[in-house]
């Protein structure tokens, strides 16, 4: 029998020690934000909020056959930031959808902090 000549798949693992470290805060996260169990997705210490975009139970897309793909992006970050800032008491500005979930839980966490000091 002849060798291989083509490279086996390499799976790469992206690190989850610091994300899990949120477990609790994602939780409530994905539920109250997105309406999912966190256990349902894949969140790891580089994982961004877009990218989790078109996620959201009660998340109007627009018309795929109209809008185009940038359109369908605004729309989710007009829906999913104003609705961050209201449940987390979060000031508009002080993240976006390029904010990783690790920054997004540590500013959740340190926003609850002070609310109850």
């Amino acid at each position: 029998m002849k060798p291989s000549t083509h490279a086996e798949p390499k799976a790469i693992i992206i690190e989850q020690e610091v994300v899990d470290q949120y477990e609790t805060t994602l939780g409530k996260f994905f539920a109250d934000i997105f309406g999912v169990r966190y256990e349902t997705v894949l969140a790891t210490d580089i994982s961004q909020l877009s990218d989790f975009t078109l996620m959201g139970e009660d998340w109007v897309a627009p018309d795929i056959h109209s809008a185009s793909l940038s359109d369908v992006y605004d729309s989710w970050d007009q829906w999913v930031l104003p609705r961050i800032c209201a449940a987390y008491d979060l000031q508009p500005g002080s993240f976006d959808t390029r904010t990783t979930l690790v920054a997004l839980m540590a500013l959740i966490e340190n926003r609850a902090a002070r609310l109850v000091h």
